[in-house]
């Protein structure tokens, strides 16, 4: 459908492996909230 993206980094896959390079998805305050990322392949 038109306009719709799958999430692959959200509070479900926080310390599950990354779908891209099978590392760990780390989650960090920021903001107020919480960002969700892989550390391999978004480097901060």
């Amino acid at each position: 459908q038109c306009g719709k993206y799958k999430t692959l980094l959200s509070k479900n896959t926080a310390n599950k492996p990354c779908p891209v390079c099978g590392d760990t998805i780390r989650k960090e305050a920021y903001l107020g909230g919480a960002v969700y990322y892989c550390p391999s392949c978004q480097k901060l």
